[in-house]
């Protein structure tokens, strides 16, 4: 996955929490779950910065979506579990 749509996906991520009045930290904690191993190759705070960049909303330096990531190797996300 390149890092536009990552941003992609994070903008759509928080969107939609934003939406249904979810935390938005916990919809970056679980981007950061989903794409652990594209953001590993990425790195947070670069797609924290692109984020900023293409939005002009600032979300930090990528700690919470680093978080997310770590949260990784204590969770499995089913494909099916995603569409709910």
């Amino acid at each position: 996955m390149t890092l536009n749509q990552l941003v992609d996906k994070l903008e759509e991520m928080r969107a939609a929490g934003k939406r249904q009045q979810q935390d938005v930290t916990l919809m970056m904690h679980l981007f950061g779950i989903i794409f652990a191993n594209e953001i590993a190759r990425h790195g947070g705070s670069t797609i924290a910065a692109e984020y900023t960049k293409k939005t002009g909303e600032r979300i930090g330096n990528g700690a919470q979506i680093n978080d997310g990531r770590k949260l990784a190797q204590y969770v499995a996300v089913l494909p099916g579990e995603l569409a709910r």
